[in-house]
């Protein structure tokens, strides 16, 4: 076997099912309508009833049959006409059970719930894998795999070939999506989806986009396996106990206003959650009171983590009661938004705190409840020694936000003049409840000094570290900018600052002696708040935005953060800024290109006062900012958002405030979110952080490090690699009036440089490849260091992507960039227009609007073009494209033509032929290609006739012992026969194949077909028919 298809792969999954998962299989022919196992009535099912409504008397024994008669018919229609509402409602039966209500033999209402699945005893459910499975509704379609529990639908596969690299799973995503609108109601019982190309392998949701669909790279939690991606998630997902606790317990409907999101757990939050919880119930028995830490770097889905993690204790325990600290409000406020727009899972309301009274009421109860508190609310008051027990219960579970942070001590520290001793919060938070069982999460490494949050919290119980963060696709790389430079700033000078500030922030200080420390800092924070200083700052941020933001605007890439040191200076930047660009300032908040995002004070003098925003106002920002097609653009901010806040689309941040250690990684991490084409956060320094940098990744596992780029030197030396080895291939082609030349000039020029790349091919397939290969590296690694580059230089760059873009759509390749579509041209100087679409035609000076070999117009202009290599490229091209189609229309006149072409085009390589004689060969051979095309019309045939016509005359014996009368009046009874004959999938039934066989066999004998050629007619006529009804499925 040459190559591995869809069907091929298809066959390899069904048989890990049968093997190694113990799935029963059933192929969709075998339980169709009609089949002898049928076990659908008709096409529109796509819940096996009978196999569902048998898993319900057995799952619920004492329930009565009328009963369960209901929950049947509720299941099987669905009340929304909307497939999404549908599809939650059914979740929500799926984990919780259907209520019902039905009378007692004493005439009472009696309560009960009918369960779908049996969670505790897997063998009462049946697992089935189906392949060729047809569904008819809005239109007709068959996925390659589906998954059925208890005779319903859960889980859908689609599948691409391996051994064609023009499609992968991105394909496989966006057949789903049509699937989607065609059978809506495959997908009412979904649990997830998932897509493969033989080589990836992801899984994601009904809602989830193409970047949320992930691999599943481990089975057992402990060994990670990222190459045979499609075994690795079959073994690791559905083992049928494993894909209950999947579907159960780890997937989320997050509810935003009215839009709900639909989230599948990764692999390591699954395997995260599942450590974490054995961790803390061993915790319990063995009364240590430290479950441990889970490290899950920044970006990684941390706090949906925290989410499952409550979810499966709080089943675990028997509903215990959950604390979640955080140490400052903003983001009190924003787990507590998570977890409530997730309370589907947890199957309660989460609760804020007000104080420390609130909090003691809320803990008087015997069990239950999710609470959020900020670690403030466990001070001391001005006359307490030590703080009172507030719950000494042992099924308290406290999570700890970012539990490293240096507030969570236990050391008794001494006042120097007061002689007073203060203790850091975890020592209060232990008095208060001295049985709680503590587990931390923290998005950043615990140190190895760090002895203090190990003994508090325990041992680390599962690290998710940035370079599998990165590989997995959850997060992007992160790259350094330094711009200090820019601004003439004397390092020196930013580096005075107080030793003692950082001493005692590291001990846990208290507020007071912090304040005491931060006003040594006033000539740090006069120097960085100077008025030149920030003139100087606002146009270095202008022009490096807008810079960058030509190229990141078309992939929604354009969010950027400005971070400064205080409110004073946030608010005076803000006003440089729109000094500069007045058009981005706008009064309303609905409004404006950028906004400042801070809290108030009463004692906030009137400029100040102009900038402060409520609580609503900076939810509403939120929501703004995180809009890819939302005007507001910048945002400028001093300790807000810079941790637990997610804006995917965030490419950029601008850090003009000391920062360092556990604060900084967390503040950097806001530009490695995945979005879409993202190749990476860029943080530009206008402070002097790089030291600060480079101690915070100490602490980091040593192949972390280089997942952030302490400088663009490497991302510019990749770009100049990549420039040096495309000026060395164009070497004797001039290009360079691309730079100054008309826009009429520069098409020449694109042109020209597609035939210099032919040229330099041909005989060598992998020029062209990595032509390609090159320019994709110039492009990512402009989108990092674009600030670096001269004027000349992008628009060199602009120059080969441009005839990358042209070559690959002149070989109509298929690509993910949708800049192949129709852009063509990257223009970044003003004589350019930005918007500027230009078409394949364009380039390469072809009149006609469509690109036909049948248009006798178009043939000329490609007789006549005078770059010869693009012209055989593109008729090469478009007679493959014509000769592949008309075989599921003429199989005979299109083997014909595919042999000759292939004869021809050995010439070719051979050098036999010269690329103009294999250019007259190839528009001989459309000409006759269409001749043949319109002799049907002559002969009075349709083209399903026709087709049919030269099958049975492809042996010239035949037409001369028959006549053409003879052959074009059989030609179409058999037409006519075989449309009567067709059924839904006939080719995959045995019994209406053979039936068709004998009626063609009938009319070959009714005609006296000659004996001799009966067979290999009778097989070309199957065939024919077969390769029409793909041409009717091509889209399924």
């Amino acid at each position: 076997m040459n190559n591995f298809y869809e069907d091929n792969l298809e066959q390899a999954i069904i048989q890990i099912f049968e093997n190694d998962l113990a799935y029963e299989y059933k192929s969709g022919i075998d339980i169709a309508p009609e089949a002898v196992e049928s076990a659908r009535d008709d096409f529109h099912e796509v819940i096996l009833k009978e196999k569902f409504f048998e898993s319900l008397k057995r799952i619920n024994p004492t329930i009565a049959k009328d009963i369960l008669e209901d929950v049947f018919k509720q299941i099987i229609h669905p009340n929304s006409p909307m497939m999404s509402e549908n599809n939650k409602t059914f979740h929500k039966y799926l984990v919780e059970g259907v209520d019902v209500v039905y009378k007692d033999k004493d005439g009472n209402d009696k309560g009960d719930k009918v369960y779908l699945f049996d969670f505790k005893d897997i063998s009462k459910n049946e697992f089935l894998i189906v392949n060729q499975f047809t569904i008819v509704e809005f239109d007709e379609r068959r996925p390659d795999l589906i998954v059925f529990i208890n005779g319903l639908p859960l889980v859908v596969f689609e599948l691409k070939s391996l051994s064609n690299e023009k499609v992968g799973c991105e394909k496989a995503y966006n057949q789903l999506q049509t699937y989607k609108q065609k059978v809506p109601s495959l997908f009412n019982t979904n649990a997830f989806l998932v897509i493969s190309d033989g080589v990836n392998a992801k899984a994601g949701t009904i809602s989830s986009n193409f970047e949320r669909f992930s691999a599943w790279k481990s089975v057992d939690g402990v060994k990670l396996n990222s190459h045979i991606q499609i075994e690795t998630l079959l073994l690791g997902m559905f083992e049928k106990s494993r894909l209950l606790d999947i579907i159960k317990n780890f997937i989320v409907f997050v509810e935003d206003g009215v839009k709900s999101t639909k989230i599948l757990s990764a692999y390591h939050q699954y395997f995260a959650v599942k450590k974490a919880v054995d961790s803390t119930v061993n915790s319990i028995l063995e009364k240590s009171k430290k479950a441990g830490l889970v490290w899950h770097t920044q970006g990684s889905g941390k706090s949906l983590s925290m989410v499952f993690y409550t979810s499966s204790i709080i089943q675990a325990l028997k509903n215990p009661t959950v604390i979640i600290l955080t140490d400052r409000n903003d983001l009190d406020m924003q787990l507590f938004t998570t977890f409530s727009k997730a309370n589907s899972i947890l199957r309660q309301t989460p609760i804020q705190i007000e104080d420390k009274d609130d909090l003691r009421e809320k803990l008087n109860r015997e069990s239950g409840g999710i609470i959020f508190t900020t670690i403030q609310k466990f001070a001391l008051k001005d006359d307490e020694v030590q703080i009172e027990c507030l719950s000494d219960r042992r099924d308290i579970i406290l999570i700890a936000d970012e539990a490293h942070r240096s507030q969570y001590g236990l050391e008794a520290k001494v006042d120097t003049k007061t002689g007073k001793i203060s203790y850091g919060y975890a020592k209060h938070i232990r008095d208060a409840l001295p049985n709680a069982t503590l587990i931390g999460f923290t998005g950043t490494p615990i140190e190895n000094s760090d002895k203090s949050t190990r003994e508090i919290f325990g041992d680390e119980v599962d690290i998710y570290d940035m370079t599998q963060a990165v590989e997995d696709g959850s997060t992007v790389k992160i790259y350094y900018e330094s711009r200090i430079a820019k601004l003439k700033l004397d390092e020196k000078v930013l580096n005075e600052i107080d030793e003692e500030y950082e001493k005692l922030e590291d001990e846990g200080a208290p507020i007071e002696l912090l304040d005491e420390s931060k006003r040594k800092f006033t000539k740090l924070e006069e120097i960085v708040g100077d008025t030149h200083r920030l003139e100087m700052l606002a146009m270095d941020i202008v022009t490096h935005y807008e810079n960058r933001e030509i190229i990141l605007a078309s992939k929604f890439l354009d969010k950027a953060m400005i971070v400064c040191m205080n409110r004073k200076i946030a608010v005076n930047l803000y006003e440089q800024i729109i000094k500069l660009r007045p058009n981005w300032h706008s009064d309303d908040m609905d409004k404006g290109k950028i906004k400042v995002v801070m809290t108030s004070s009463a004692s906030d003098d009137e400029l100040l006062k102009k900038y402060e925003t409520t609580k609503d106002d900076r939810v509403y920002l939120a929501k703004r900012i995180k809009d890819i097609n939302d005007e507001l653009k910048i945002v400028i901010v001093v300790d807000m958002w810079l941790t637990g806040f997610d804006v995917p689309s965030m490419s950029t941040m601008y850090i003009d405030k000391p920062m360092k250690s556990h604060n900084l990684m967390q503040a950097i991490a806001r530009v490695n979110r995945v979005f879409k084409d993202k190749v990476g956060g860029l943080v530009v320094d206008y402070i002097g952080i790089m030291g600060s940098l480079k101690e915070a990744l100490q602490t980091y596992t040593r192949r972390d490090v280089d997942k952030v780029e302490l400088n663009l030197d490497a991302a510019f030396h990749k770009l100049e690699d990549a420039l040096t080895f495309l000026r060395k291939l164009f070497s004797a082609f001039d290009y360079s009036g691309f730079k100054s030349g008309s826009d009429k000039d520069r098409l020449t020029l694109i042109g020209d440089g597609v035939e210099h790349v032919l040229i330099e091919s041909y005989g060598e397939e992998n020029i062209k490849k990595e032509f390609n290969k090159k320019v994709s590296e110039l492009n990512a690694a402009q989108t990092l260091c674009n600030s670096m580059l001269d004027d000349d230089m992008k628009l060199e760059i602009a120059y080969f992507k441009a005839v990358k873009s042209a070559l690959n759509k002149l070989e109509g390749k298929e690509f993910n960039l949708k800049e192949i579509n129709q852009r063509v041209l990257s223009l970044v100087k003003d004589s350019i227009q930005k918007d500027s679409i230009l078409e394949l035609n364009d380039i390469l000076g072809i009149k006609q609007s469509e690109l036909d070999i049948f248009n006798e117009e178009f043939l000329k202009e490609i007789s006549s073009m005078k770059r010869k290599n693009i012209a055989l490229e593109l008729l090469k091209r478009l007679l493959s494209n014509k000769i592949k189609a008309y075989e599921k229309t003429n199989l005979v006149q299109s083997e014909k033509f595919s042999f000759l072409m292939n004869e021809v085009m050995n010439k070719y390589n051979n050098k036999a032929l010269t690329n103009a004689e294999v250019i007259d060969e190839l528009l001989k051979m459309s000409k006759d290609m269409m001749e043949d095309f319109l002799k049907g019309n002559e002969l009075g045939l349709t083209d399903e006739e026709k087709s049919f016509y030269d099958a049975l005359t492809k042996f010239d014996t035949v037409k001369e012992a028959m006549g053409e009368s003879v052959l074009k009046e059989l030609a179409v009874e058999l037409t006519k026969t075989i449309q009567n004959s067709k059924t839904i999938d006939w080719q995959y039934k045995e019994n209406t194949r053979a039936r068709m066989r004998r009626e063609v066999k009938r009319l070959l004998k009714k005609y006296k077909y000659p004996p001799d050629n009966a067979v290999e007619a009778l097989a070309l006529v199957i065939k024919q028919v077969e390769l029409s009804c793909l041409k009717d499925e091509e889209n399924i």
